[in-house]
């Protein structure tokens, strides 16, 4: 009955009634021959949400994957940035590798936010045509785009790209020492990439972040973990005393 009921709410007289019934939808998993003509939609809102709520549903059947798919496509085109940006987007978490080509395309667009989900998405669909081009989207001027080709990097466990990830957070943490950053929205990617890397060289940073910096440490310490280092457990045993139960627990599972 609510799905019925949000179906019916798509073709509501105010823009913002219509994409809550996108956005529920997209959450029940449910409507895809409604979202696909939401992507018509003359508002931009009702779009956007209809583009996300494409992301993780499922298709009944092989013709529906392919409406969905087709409609997807056609919404890289849209006249709204945004949009082009969740069709990308959703494209990627649905694996549909048959549109890798054409999201390719948009790798060089001036929008860095469309770039960086386009480099992320073909990253999802196991893309190998990017990792070339990885260790210089680390370096890439715009900070979304940087901490999308990160994500890249643990996606396809791109080793030649490890240095990199770890210069990137001696870098991150040196500015947090001598300016008094706060946390880096990137930080945790570049853990996880150091984890899927399996980067043995990180270990001296992570226990110097572990012993020094508070914000950070318990990210290092759970990627010691993920590294198997068992003779990292010993310098970093006086934080057995620590207030925090996860790190008190996560010293004792690296020991």
């Amino acid at each position: 009955a609510e799905i019925e009921s949000q179906l019916q709410a798509l073709h509501a007289p105010l823009a913002h009634l219509r994409a809550a019934a996108a956005k529920r939808l997209g959450q029940l998993k449910a409507g895809a021959s409604g979202l696909v003509n939401a992507l018509q939609d003359p508002s931009e809102v009702v779009r956007l949400a209809a583009a996300q709520a494409l992301s993780n549903l499922p298709a009944s059947d092989e013709a529906e994957r392919a409406l969905i798919l087709d409609h997807l496509l056609s919404a890289i085109d849209d006249p709204s940035d945004k949009v082009c940006q969740a069709a990308i987007w959703s494209l990627g978490m649905r694996r549909e590798s048959s549109a890798s080509d054409q999201i390719a395309e948009m790798l060089n667009v001036s929008n860095p936010y469309i770039a960086g989900n386009a480099l992320l998405a073909l990253a999802r669909l196991e893309d190998q045509r990017i990792a070339p081009d990885l260790p210089d989207y680390l370096e890439h001027p715009n900070e979304y785009v940087r901490t999308q080709a990160i994500r890249a990097v643990t996606l396809l466990r791109h080793s030649p790209s490890g240095p990199a990830i770890l210069r990137i957070l001696a870098q991150i943490r040196a500015d947090r020492e001598n300016k008094g950053i706060p946390r880096h929205a990137m930080i945790n990617h570049l853990f996880e990439a150091i984890a899927a890397l399996g980067l043995k060289e990180a270990v001296p940073l992570l226990l110097d972040i572990a012993r020094q910096d508070v914000g950070l440490r318990g990210k290092a310490v759970e990627t010691l973990i993920a590294l198997q280092v068992e003779e990292a457990a010993a310098p970093l045993a006086h934080m057995l005393a620590d207030p925090s139960t996860t790190l008190r627990r996560n010293l004792l599972i690296l020991m």
